[in-house]
């Protein structure tokens, strides 16, 4: 399972770079799911950022987290003192699907568009 998780947290990781590159470049994301430009609209949209932050840089530091969190329980560190790991992973689990559901709410009803690069991540930094 935790090889699962890591396998996840390097593909959430690579779309959230792709999305980072694309945007910096100033390349259009074309999606198939969605409307003629809708992948811009949402990725450029005044909801692509929390906290001041990027979603797309959020996501590179939500997945590489993750993994980085993942490899140590590979590698047998079960927590650091008192905290489990896999505590933190649950937490961090649910913490991205409730920040992801708010995401999709915002590209169904507000934007009401889909980029399928947003729509694609295992579970957070849909980038509305």
């Amino acid at each position: 399972m935790i090889i699962f998780i890591f396998i996840l947290s390097v593909f959430g990781f690579f779309v959230s770079w792709h999305i980072w590159r694309a945007k910096k470049a100033h390349q259009r994301l074309s999606c198939i799911i969605g409307q003629k430009n809708s992948c811009d609209i949402v990725v450029n949209s005044k909801y692509n950022s929390f906290l001041g932050v990027a979603n797309e840089i959020n996501g590179m530091l939500y997945y590489g987290f993750v993994g980085a969190l993942s490899v140590l329980l590979v590698a047998g560190i079960l927590s650091f003192g008192p905290i489990s790991i896999g505590l933190i992973l649950t937490i961090m689990g649910a913490l991205g699907a409730v920040f992801s559901a708010i995401l999709a709410i915002i590209q169904a009803f507000v934007l009401k568009q889909w980029c399928e690069w947003c729509s694609s991540l295992p579970a957070s930094d849909w980038s509305a």
